[in-house]
């Protein structure tokens, strides 16, 4: 995984994604989630015709075997972490019980409350829940329906899922900076992205802006969670819902989005062949190589 294509393309990547979020970073995250998913399905492309380029030494060959374990531990040790994410999940729908509310019966996804969590958060992908403190029945009903309007629009766009794409193309790209930078800026997106689900829907921008400051005042939540209130970009989210946000062309979203594609086809297409590469012969000329007279001199005749 950690080749020159792989790298390349982590900043084209970054620069296309940057490019997009140079007026307003909470911008679409689609465009986001794709290039994750490229770098991600990277490998995949390599059964893609190649497409030979000048050789390499023969030195760096050896080199990028031993890279080739260097990766392999460094992605095994990040494994872990999603492995203990997932085991912190199931201990907390083992741990919590359902909220016994008449205003929130029946609702999907279920709500439970977790003891020891003073943040609500939107977790599962499969069994989707809503997980909220036990400071939830001291809230006003105002802030309990901000508060799960938020986390069921997290559910609704599916971002648990996306998240958990992103902390995948983060562990088989521990090394590059780019990616983590990229990912982080996804999950940034999906906060913007249901602020103004959540205000569309008829909230006040004012209102839910102090909500999610009353929220924050207390929240800590794991920062693999989606968190409705993390201190990170809450400036720049109470801003945006108090301002209108630039405009922006969807087109032009598109645009980059073919564009990292045929970037991540193209270098994934390239192959630099060893500088002592010597192509195969065909298997008439090695027979005829191998037959011929290797002194012609000989037997041509006497010289007198």
């Amino acid at each position: 995984m950690i080749t020159p294509a792989v790298l390349l393309f982590s900043l084209v990547a970054a620069a296309w994604v940057w490019l997009a979020g140079w007026r307003d970073k909470a911008r679409d995250p689609r465009l986001t989630l794709a290039v994750l998913v490229l770098l991600a399905g990277f490998p995949l492309l390599s059964f893609l015709p190649r497409i030979e380029v000048a050789g390499v030494p023969a030195a760096d060959v050896a080199w990028a075997a031993w890279l080739g374990w260097v990766w392999a531990a460094g992605a095994m040790l990040f494994s872990l972490r999603l492995v203990a994410a997932l085991v912190q999940l199931a201990l907390w729908r083992r741990r919590s019980r359902p909220v016994v509310d008449p205003d929130f019966a029946g609702h999907h996804p279920a709500i439970r409350i977790l003891d020891g969590l003073n943040c609500p958060v939107a977790a599962g992908i499969i069994r989707p829940l809503i997980l909220v403190p036990p400071a939830w029945h001291e809230w006003s009903p105002d802030l309990r329906k901000t508060v799960i309007a938020h986390e069921a629009a997290h559910h609704a766009r599916r971002d648990p899922l996306w998240r958990a794409l992103a902390a995948v193309t983060c562990t088989l790209h521990w090394f590059n900076p780019l990616v983590w930078w990229m990912a982080a800026r996804l999950a940034e997106q999906c906060e913007y992205a249901c602020d103004e689900r959540v205000v569309k829907n008829g909230k006040p921008a004012k209102g839910y802006a102090r909500d999610l400051c009353d929220v924050a005042s207390v929240c800590r939540a794991p920062a693999t969670t989606l968190a409705m209130a993390s201190h990170r970009g809450l400036e720049g989210r109470v801003r945006r819902m108090l301002a209108p946000p630039p405009a922006g062309s969807s087109a032009g979203l598109w645009c980059l989005a073919v564009l990292a594609l045929m970037s991540a086809v193209v270098l994934a297409m390239i192959e630099r062949r060893p500088e002592d590469f010597v192509p195969a012969l065909d298997i008439d000329e090695m027979r005829t190589r191998l037959g011929a007279n290797p002194f012609p001199a000989n037997g041509a005749g006497d010289i007198e």
